[in-house]
């Protein structure tokens, strides 16, 4: 899923809401989650409001799910 993230929710484990094609949905990071930028790795304080992102991970329900690739994309 691509999209664009709308909030940074502070929390732990860090939530996401992502505005996405099919909607907006809510992607949980877990400890296992891997985040890239530019092909390498980057802590999940790169994740940012208005930041272009691809996610993969495990759907939970409706328009949620747990991340287990972020890659930020230019």
């Amino acid at each position: 899923m691509e999209g664009r993230i709308v909030s940074v929710l502070e929390t732990w484990p860090l939530q996401l809401m992502v505005d996405g094609a099919a909607g907006r949905w809510s992607v949980a990071l877990s400890a296992d989650t891997v985040v890239t930028e530019g092909g390498r790795r980057a802590e999940p304080s790169r994740l940012r409001e208005g930041s272009r992102i691809s996610v993969t991970g495990r759907e939970t329900g409706p328009l949620a799910m747990i991340a287990e690739r972020i890659d930020l994309l230019p």
